[in-house]
C-alpha cells in the first residue's frame, strides 16, 4: 500500500493524475503504515513473548533488532544521500545524514518535515522507540512488563493533548514521538499477548474475504470523505479497522497451501527491502515512464508495483538475508552471553 500511495503521488506530482486524489492516496500510505505497526507489535510479542524476566533478554532482543533493521536501512540511507545531491545544495548536511543513523528525529531546513535523509525512514524512527521500550519492558515479569508498556504509549498522547492545551512549545523529538499512532504497536502486543494465551480462542474462516472487505470499506469510506480523510476521527476509525486486519491473519482457519499463498509468503519476507528500496525505482520510472493519461498512469501503477517488489526481493536475497546471516551469530550470541 505504501508503493501504491508512493506511485499515485508519483502521477500526481507529473501531471498524470489530478491532485484531488492526493487525500485517497495519503490515506492508502497510512494504512500500510499502520497494519505495519500492528503487526510489528504482534510479531515482537509472539517471537519474544516468552523471554520477559528472562536474564539476557533486553540485550538479545537488541541485538536481533539492530541487525535486522540498522544495516540495510545505513545502506539506504548512504544511497539516498549519494543520489539525492542535497548535500551539494547544503539541504543535507553530514548531521542529518547523522541523525539519520542514530534515528533522531530532525526537522527538514527546507521541507520543514520531521523525516530522514531516506524519506520513508520516519517509519524506523517509531519502530526503533517501540524496540527500546519492548526491550526495557522485558526486564520485568510480561503482565507487569505489558501493563508498563501501555501505560507508557497511552500516556503519550495525553501529555502531547495536555501540552497542546496548555500552549507548552514542546522540541521536535517530543512533537514526533507525541503521535498517537504509537498506539498501533502497543494494539499488535496485546493481540500477541492473548493470541500467546489462548490461540484457539477465535476460529475465523475465509481470512483473504474478510480482510479484502474490511480494507475495501476502508478505502471506499476514504474516497467519499475526500479532505475530511485526515481528520482525527477517521484516521481513528481506519486504524481499529487495521488492528481488525491483523486478529483476522492471527486467528485464520482454513488457509491453504496453493500459489497465492506462497507468493504472499516471498512478498511478505522480502517487504522490508522492498520498503526500503522503493522510492530508488520510482526515481528511476519518473523519468521513464510517460504518466499523462488514464493508460499511461495505469502502466505507471503496474509497473511500479511490479517493479519494487522485484527489486525487494533480490535486494533481500542478495543484501538482507546474507547480511542477518554473516552478523546475527556473532552479535546475538555476544549479546546472550552472561556477563563475569
Amino acid at each position: 500500500m505504501v508503493v501504491l500511495d508512493h506511485a499515485f503521488d508519483s502521477l500526481v506530482r507529473y501531471g498524470g493524475l489530478s491532485s484531488q486524489f492526493s487525500p485517497l492516496f495519503w490515506h492508502l500510505g497510512d494504512l500500510g503504515v499502520s497494519v505495519f505497526f500492528v503487526i510489528s507489535g504482534f510479531i515482537m510479542m509472539f517471537t519474544a513473548g516468552g523471554d520477559f524476566a528472562r536474564p539476557g533478554a533486553l540485550g538479545t532482543f537488541l541485538a536481533k533488532r539492530l541487525i535486522r533493521i540498522v544495516p540495510l536501512y545505513w545502506l539506504a540511507t548512504l544511497l539516498m544521500f549519494a543520489m539525492s545531491g542535497g548535500w551539494k545544495r547544503g539541504a543535507i548536511g553530514f548531521s542529518e545524514l547523522a541523525m539519520s543513523f542514530l534515528f533522531i528525529p530532525y526537522r527538514g531546513t527546507n521541507s520543514g518535515l520531521i523525516q530522514p535523509v531516506l524519506g520513508q525512514g520516519w517509519t524506523l524512527n517509531y519502530e526503533m522507540f517501540f524496540y527500546v521500550i519492548f526491550a526495557l519492558a522485558l526486564l520485568f515479569k510480561d503482565r507487569i512488563g505489558i501493563a508498563l508498556m501501555a501505560m507508557f504509549f497511552i500516556g503519550l498522547p495525553a501529555v502531547a493533548l495536555a501540552t497542546n492545551v496548555s500552549g507548552v512549545h514542546c522540541g521536535t523529538a517530543a512533537v514526533f514521538y507525541d503521535n498517537p499512532i504509537m498506539l498501533l504497536f502497543l494494539s499488535g502486543v496485546l493481540v500477541g499477548w492473548f493470541y500467546r494465551q489462548r490461540p484457539d480462542a477465535l476460529r475465523l474462516g475465509y481470512p483473504f474475504l474478510l480482510i479484502g472487505a474490511i480494507l475495501a470499506t476502508d478505502v471506499i469510506a476514504a474516497a467519499a470523505m475526500g479532505s475530511a480523510v485526515a481528520s482525527p476521527v477517521f484516521v481513528t476509525a481506519s486504524r481499529v479497522l487495521c488492528v481488525a486486519t491483523v486478529i483476522v491473519s492471527v486467528f485464520a482457519t482454513n488457509v491453504t497451501e496453493g500459489a497465492v499463498e506462497r507468493l504472499s509468503e516471498i512478498v511478505g519476507d522480502a517487504s522490508y527491502s522492498t520498503y526500503l528500496f522503493h522510492t530508488f525505482v520510482l526515481a528511476v520510472m519518473n523519468r521513464t515512464v510517460p504518466t499523462d493519461g488514464a493508460v499511461h498512469g495505469t502502466i505507471f501503477v503496474v509497473l511500479a508495483v511490479i517493479g519494487a517488489n522485484l527489486v525487494g526481493h533480490l535486494c533481500f536475497r542478495l543484501l538482507e538475508r546474507p547480511l542477518n546471516q554473516i552478523l546475527r551469530p556473532v552479535f546475538v550470541l555476544r549479546s546472550a552471553r552472561p556477563s563475569a
